[in-house]
């Protein structure tokens, strides 16, 4: 599960996310191995993070089977765990469609799920607009018009 800060505009960043990923590798953090902390621009590629407005400047990503938590007791919490890596087996969707622009009984190799916006804006003939997904996708999933 990520987590994620903002820091007040008159601190070096790079310098709070090199303090944080030594603290956490010096063994007196519980399990401080299990979160490795980023500077937004240097996130993997594959987390389609780094242009986002929305993604704060500084990430933490944490191990499958980890999450970061407050050890104060917080009531009347209400929520469930996301945002782990993208590239582990446990975060892969399932994807099932059926319909005129499907062929019938067709498997298809697993794929990101930033590909199903063009895929749905092609299907409802929607002109869409800049994002990770791959334009052409859509070709490779749907039959074609012919």
């Amino acid at each position: 599960m990520n987590s994620a800060t903002t820091p007040p505009t008159n601190i070096y960043v790079a310098a709070v996310v090199a303090a944080l990923n030594q603290g956490l590798s010096s063994g007196k953090v519980e399990n401080g191995q299990h979160l490795i902390v980023y500077l937004k621009e240097d996130l993997p590629e594959r987390l389609h993070y780094s242009s986002s407005y929305r993604i704060p400047p500084v990430i933490g990503l944490v191990d499958e089977g980890y999450k970061v938590v407050q050890k104060r007791p917080m009531s009347n919490v209400c929520g469930g765990d996301h945002g782990y890596d993208n590239a582990l087996l446990s975060m892969r969707s399932i994807f099932v469609a059926h319909g005129p622009q499907f062929e019938r009984g067709r498997k298809v190799q697993p794929f990101e799920n930033v590909q199903i916006y063009n895929l749905i804006t092609s299907i409802l003939g929607l002109k869409g607009v800049p994002n990770n997904g791959s334009s052409t996708f859509p070709d490779y999933i749907l039959l074609s018009d012919n």
